[in-house]
């Protein structure tokens, strides 16, 4: 058997740990909660943000939520994969973030061109584009007019 322990970062801050109740979920590797020797991992308790037990070799992504959390404080960390071998001890630690990423209308991956992505090279707003009419440096670039 292995050893898993799993610790809950304080919202926004990656190096602490936080001091309340979270619920820790373990999936395996299709997603899928996972259910072992009559115990189900789909939510177990991790009091002041930590869980420890025993599983199997295997490969499980992990997360937790905040069921209690109030209105406006984060609720959900991030989720992780680990792999875990028959005597190791696995470690993982949970980031919460303080704002949410956002999922509306995110770039399209197939779209090389697509105006969402600020480091697109070819974006036409980036003043260092060389093709930019901003750019000094571009030789399509309007002349000045001088006054008379």
């Amino acid at each position: 058997m292995a050893t898993l322990d799993v610790w809950i970062a304080k919202p926004g801050l990656a190096s602490q740990v936080d001091d309340r109740d979270w619920v820790v979920r373990i999936d395996d590797a299709q997603g899928i909660p996972y259910y072992w020797a009559g115990t189900s991992y789909a939510a177990l308790a991790a009091p002041h943000a930590h869980w420890a037990g025993s599983l199997p070799p295997g490969t499980y992504v992990v997360s937790a939520s905040r069921p209690n959390a109030k209105p406006g404080e984060p609720a959900v960390a991030d989720a992780t994969i680990v792999t875990i071998c028959c005597t190791d001890v696995g470690c993982v630690r949970l980031f919460v973030r303080t704002k949410s990423r956002s999922t509306d209308n995110p770039p399209d991956p197939k779209d090389p061109k697509d105006p969402k992505d600020p480091k697109d090279p070819k974006d036409p707003k980036d003043p260092k584009d060389p093709k930019d009419p901003r750019d000094p440096k571009n030789p399509d670039r309007p002349k000045k007019r001088r006054r008379r």
